[in-house]
């Protein structure tokens, strides 16, 4: 992502941590083939580690942006789900994060742990854009 040219400028000058209750991410049901959304999360806040862009020739001059969210190789619980998940930086690597030059922002993501966390199916209607309830954070029923 630093040398890529979709990313160079704004891994220089755009990062962001975002906190987060928990992500979203998907695996192949063995009942039935469809994909089974999962929620991810842990017992306390996680800081995302995102880059963002303000403008684009892409996208319509009301737009407001796009963000990206970094990721890196999953670990414990997200290893059984996907092989990718966001790089999660501790709150007090906040000001170091958004400050620090290029290569010590590189070696913040690559010396990150993941936190403990934890996995529970969710119902599919996470995959409908219309469908935005606290419901979509409850566990699924069992098959």
């Amino acid at each position: 992502m630093a040398s890529k040219p979709a990313f160079r400028s704004a891994f220089k000058k755009r990062r962001r941590l975002v906190p987060t209750a928990g992500y979203y991410e998907w695996s192949v049901s063995p009942e039935d083939g469809n994909k089974d959304p999962w929620f991810i999360h842990a017992a306390r806040p996680l800081w995302e580690a995102r880059l963002w862009e303000d403008a684009s020739p892409l996208l319509d001059p009301d737009n407001l942006g796009t963000f990206a969210v970094i990721t890196g190789d999953s670990s414990g619980v997200s290893a059984d789900i996907h092989d990718r998940m966001p790089v999660w930086l501790a709150p007090a690597q906040a000001e170091e994060w958004l400050a620090s030059d290029p290569g010590a922002a590189m070696a913040m993501l690559l010396a990150s742990a993941a936190p403990a966390m934890k996995a529970y199916r969710v119902s599919r209607a996470v995959n409908t854009p219309r469908d935005n309830t606290r419901e979509l954070l409850e566990p699924a029923p069992q098959l």
